[in-house]
């Protein structure tokens, strides 16, 4: 830990102080260190650990918070929130994540994209095709078919192999790019 940060710590202490240090370095232009942790499960069990996570879940939020949030971000008119971005182990088991998810290292984010008051997540899944932004796994989540719930968008440099899933409750089923265009 940097000397200041210790220092905003010590003046504010507790959750507050985190909360302090959280908002001094930003992953990306429109993104705060705070978007990364927030868990309200983490709140609601207190599992105090999410919101102080290794620098790497740092260094990982900042590639994909660059990699596929801001490019998004430019190009669409709406409102984007991040629903979950890194979870930790507690965490991500008390909200029924995967083992391997992951969140658990802060390389994935899911994303709500409202525009003109309402829910549009498919333009947003289209969005990242026509980008030809960077992802290993984009999943449409919950939801109708055309209208997912949200966006589940991983990165990770080396395995942006860019998988396509909609997912109903536990299943999964594959989609290809072509699938994403026709939603409307």
């Amino acid at each position: 830990m940097r000397k200041e940060d210790a220092y905003i710590l010590a003046i504010t202490g507790g959750v507050l102080g985190v909360a302090a240090l959280l908002t001094t370095r930003r992953p990306s232009a429109n993104t705060r260190r705070d978007q990364v942790t927030a868990s309200w499960a983490a709140l609601e069990y207190g599992y105090w650990e999410q919101f102080t996570p290794p620098p790497r879940i740092y260094r990982n939020a900042k590639r994909i918070a660059q990699a596929i949030y801001e490019p998004l971000y430019q190009a669409l008119p709406g409102q984007m929130i991040i629903n979950s971005w890194y979870r930790s182990p507690r965490v991500n088991t008390s909200v029924g994540g995967s083992k391997n998810s992951d969140h658990l290292e802060a390389n994935a984010i899911d994303i709500r994209y409202h525009v003109n008051g309402q829910m549009r997540n498919d333009i947003l899944s289209q969005e990242v095709i026509r980008l030809g932004l960077p992802f290993k796994q984009m999943i449409l989540e919950n939801g109708t078919y055309n209208r997912p719930e949200w966006v589940h968008l991983s990165y990770v440099p080396g395995e942006n192999y860019k998988q396509i899933l909609r997912k109903t409750g536990d299943d999964y089923t594959p989609l290809t790019e072509w699938n994403v265009l026709l939603l409307s």
